[in-house]
């Protein structure tokens, strides 16, 4: 599956950039460097194809792209590079700086070179930053006397400032190899941690990853097992997003090496599996000599002898196949005598531990643990019975090992005296300098916030302006909708007054009543017109004065209901009965309602209830204070709102509602929205069995 994903990227890959130019290239390597390496191997020998073509600063960033890569997907550094370099043809400066970057990365691959890296680059000038920075590096790590802050630090600034994204990163690497030499990890770990903080910065995924593995790498060494798990960890996370399989490799070599310290040996030993099982597939002969050697010696530390011997002579074989003497061999061969020494067979542990002395004299960094292959070998003649041969290479070991120190100790105190002097030169103009500096700061700072006090004036300014206007217009606007809204609730008010006006004026009630009067004139019972007539024209009077009031007295608006009553119960020759129940709870000449508010209903309970056909009838009209609220209740016990409806279906008017009922729920509607007081008007039957009687409560807001 993998395999096939691999194939169909590349050959989108070679889709979508056929025909691209150098720039666009350049940019999609690096690209899929932090993204995915699967893609990387094929777009590279596409760009190997046209890198012939490029200019100059194009060929050495596609280069130290390719040398990166190899760096990082290989443990093996074949002749692949050198033959690319060869057919790209660069310039022999460029040529020079990117064998000794090689040889920096990959140790002794320098022992091919003709000459010292630095000797044939330090005196060449180069203008640009890419050049600059990879000189300042290669000089900084060869150059025993150095000023590693100076060096460091305009590398880097030229690398920063350069077109290739990740030759920062290879800066740091440069330096941290270095100091790791010196033995001062303390600074490694600073210069790693920088290098993650700057890739994280731009997303390099790549870069995060390496130095992250080399970081875990420097904790391991410093015996900081928990921050070496950490690094690894975050390592193999971001090795599975990258499909990088050598990176994978190595963070599962560096999990098995903490668990083996920590004597967790089946959890280190299914690590170095994982590690193994990735290494040959990719047919990596160093990263399988040295897993099987990891093996080894996991199975050495839980005593299974046999399975570590086996792993053992794996990784021999391995190492015998490369063509130089790698580091790691003389490890090997310690090992194979440790193990031999173990068994009891003290001869081949000779034999394996004089292969490893042999071994360190011959690279570089053998000798910082040539003491320690001495103290195996004075253990491995004290058992062979050669007590003078042992006693020797005890004495060489603590000898070389006083040495080594005293050697580092004089090296660095002769550093430390020629340094001294310069570096009071160079304190005494940085102090001058970082005076100005500061002056020039402050002046400038000054200046500066005079200026923003400006501006943040202006601003407060235009905000308070904005704010104004903003005010201003609301308020504006709040006011002509109220204005409008109570003109619209004036005129609604005007409209139900006149509306109540003429319901009030009901022409048949002022023919029936003219006709009492006309009744009474033909009986000559004038006492009985006069009295009549007196009722209806104060009825009519207060009609007229106050229905176009917004609100009368409560007395007032009993006195109109009981003349009202007074003449209907004339009418109708006295055959119903009518009470007003006052409360005294409420004080009538002070509290005020709309202006017959309830004679609608006193109306539809005389003339629809027909009271006058109903044995005993009676209204009865009462009222109480609410929560409030001024609640009024008409009752009578007509002949119900049932019956009534189904006279008025046979008049053919069942669809018809009471205009003035209508008009009573809009004045209750506008009460409620000027004084924000709930009123309601329910109608209800009054004996619910038989549907006959009804019960009209209407409620108010109370207007003292």
């Amino acid at each position: 599956m993998k395999l096939i994903s691999t194939i169909l990227i590349s050959l989108i890959t070679f889709n979508v950039l056929s025909g691209s130019g150098e720039s666009a290239m350049l940019k999609k390597l690096d690209e899929y460097m932090h993204s995915d390496h699967s893609a990387v191997e094929s777009l590279i020998k596409k760009i190997e194809s046209q890198a012939v073509d490029y200019s100059d600063d194009g060929k050495l960033h596609f280069l130290l792209y390719k040398l990166a890569h190899l760096s990082t997907s290989q443990g093996d550094n074949d002749n692949s590079f050198d033959e690319v370099l060869n057919k790209i043809k660069v310039s022999s400066a460029d040529k020079q700086l990117l064998l000794s970057l090689k040889a920096l990365f990959n140790r002794n691959g320098s022992e091919s070179m003709s000459s010292d890296p630095v000797e044939v680059i330090e005196d060449v000038k180069f203008s640009d930053p890419v050049r600059n920075s990879i000189q300042k590096s290669i000089v900084l790590y060869y150059r025993k006397m150095f000023d590693p802050g100076n060096h460091f630090s305009v590398a880097l600034k030229h690398a920063k400032r350069a077109s290739i994204p990740i030759l920062p990163s290879i800066i740091f690497q440069v330096v941290s190899r270095k100091y790791m030499e010196q033995g001062e990890y303390k600074k490694v770990v600073e210069i790693y941690q920088k290098a993650i903080d700057h890739a994280e910065s731009k997303d390099q995924n790549f870069c995060v990853l390496q130095n992250a593995i080399s970081m875990a790498f420097v904790q391991l060494e410093m015996d900081n097992l928990d921050k070496a798990q950490k690094f690894f960890s975050r390592a193999l996370g971001l090795s599975n997003k990258l499909n990088n399989d050598w990176f994978r490799s190595k963070c599962f070599r560096g999990l098995g090496e903490i668990n083996i310290r920590t004597n967790n040996i089946f959890k280190g030993i299914r690590n170095f599996q994982r590690a193994l099982t990735i290494y040959y597939r990719l047919s990596s002969d160093l990263g399988i000599a040295q897993t099987h050697m990891d093996l080894g010696f996991a199975y050495f530390k839980s005593k299974e002898y046999d399975l570590a011997e086996s792993n053992y002579q794996l990784s021999k074989t391995y190492y015998d196949k490369l063509d130089k003497n790698n580091e790691g061999k003389d490890e090997l061969y310690e090992k194979l005598a440790l193990l031999a020494y173990e068994e009891g067979n003290y001869q081949e542990a000779l034999r394996y531990i004089n292969h490893a002395i042999d071994l360190r004299k011959t690279i570089s960094d053998g000798e910082l643990v040539l003491y320690e292959t001495y103290e195996i070998r004075s253990r491995i003649y004290a058992a062979l019975g050669k007590g003078k041969k042992a006693y020797e290479d005890l004495l060489s070991s603590t000898s070389f090992k006083d040495s080594l120190y005293s050697a580092n100790l004089q090296e660095q105190i002769a550093e430390l005296s020629e340094l001294y002097e310069s570096e009071q030169k160079s304190k005494q103009i940085y102090e001058q300098e970082q005076r100005l500096k500061e002056e020039r700061n402050e002046r400038l700072l000054r200046e500066q916030q005079l200026e923003n006090v400006k501006l943040r004036n202006r601003q407060i300014i235009l905000i308070f302006i904005f704010a104004l206007l903003i005010i201003l217009a609301v308020s504006l606007i709040i006011y002509f909708r109220i204005k409008q809204n109570r003109l619209k609730r004036e005129q609604t008010e005007t409209e139900l007054r006149q509306q109540l006006l003429r319901s009030q004026m009901n022409p048949h009630f002022v023919f029936n009543a003219m006709s009492v009067i006309q009744s009474y004139i033909y009986d000559n019972n004038t006492e009985k017109s006069s009295e009549f007539l007196v009722s209806l024209s104060r009825l009519m009077r207060l009609i007229l004065e106050n229905s176009s009031k917004e609100s009368i007295k409560l007395n007032t608006e009993l006195e109109i209901l009981d003349r009202y009553l007074f003449i209907q119960q004339e009418r109708f020759e006295s055959r119903f009965r009518y009470e007003i129940l006052e409360d005294p709870n409420v004080d009538k000449d002070h509290v005020l309602i709309p202006p017959m508010i309830l004679q609608p209903f006193v109306e539809n309970a005389t003339e629809h209830g027909e009271l006058d056909k109903v044995r005993n009838g009676k209204i009865r009209i009462s009222y109480s204070k609410g929560d409030r609220l001024l609640i009024f209740v008409v009752e009578d016990n007509g002949i119900g709102r049932k019956a009534a409806r189904a006279k008025e279906a046979k008049r053919k008017i069942a669809d018809h509602k009471s205009m003035a009922i209508e008009i009573t729920e809009k004045r209750i509607e506008l009460m409620r929205m000027k004084y924000n007081i709930q009123g309601y008007v329910k109608i209800e039957d009054l004996n619910v069995e038989e549907n006959s009687g009804t019960r009209v409560t209407v409620a108010i807001p109370i207007i003292d």
